[in-house]
């Protein structure tokens, strides 16, 4: 029985170029896969960057609110003040960002509502009859107890806590 050589090795030759051919278009394949993967990334990001200003601004107004009146009241009686607008504000941005965070950060969201909720049932009673800010679009309050204070400035540091934990979980993230 004789080899021939030449078969052999044009048979090796053929087969070594089908296999390099068959890696090549796998390899192109994973490129491909890794560039869309690379451009919804980015898309995604541009996303989370557009929710995060937003949550920003709100932060920023729920910490540093103010009523543009001559009296310069505390950051924490300028949020009782405001608290309804700022649940209804902190309701529509969930509703409207449900599906960029987690359940979890979802769910933190709820239950600072609820917070903010049980808060301004809690001053209710303090509401002054009389009187109120900005052409009485905000109601003024009489004597507010210290631990309804202490709850406010607690409501604040937790809304800035999960601000600050969905910036870094967003950045953490962006290079996925």
């Amino acid at each position: 029985m004789s080899i021939d050589w030449g078969t052999v090795s044009t048979s090796l030759l053929t087969s070594g170029g089908v296999l390099f051919a068959a890696y090549k278009l796998w390899f192109q394949r994973r490129l491909e896969d890794h560039k869309y993967k690379l451009q919804n990334n980015a898309k995604l990001f541009e996303i989370e960057m557009d929710f995060l200003k937003e949550l920003a601004e709100l932060n920023q107004s729920i910490q540093n609110g103010g009523l543009g009146i001559q009296s310069e009241l505390d950051n924490k009686e300028v949020f009782i003040i405001k608290l309804t607008e700022k649940t209804r504000e902190v309701n529509d941005f969930i509703n409207r960002s449900s599906h960029i965070i987690s359940s979890a950060q979802l769910t933190e969201f709820k239950k600072l509502l609820s917070g903010y909720k049980n808060l301004d049932t809690k001053t209710e009673q303090f509401k002054s009859p009389n009187t109120g800010y900005c052409q009485g679009r905000y109601s003024a309050y009489n004597d507010l107890p210290e631990a309804i204070l202490q709850e406010a400035q607690h409501l604040i540091d937790k809304t800035d806590s999960l601000f600050q934990k969905i910036k870094s979980s967003i950045f953490e993230g962006a290079g996925r």
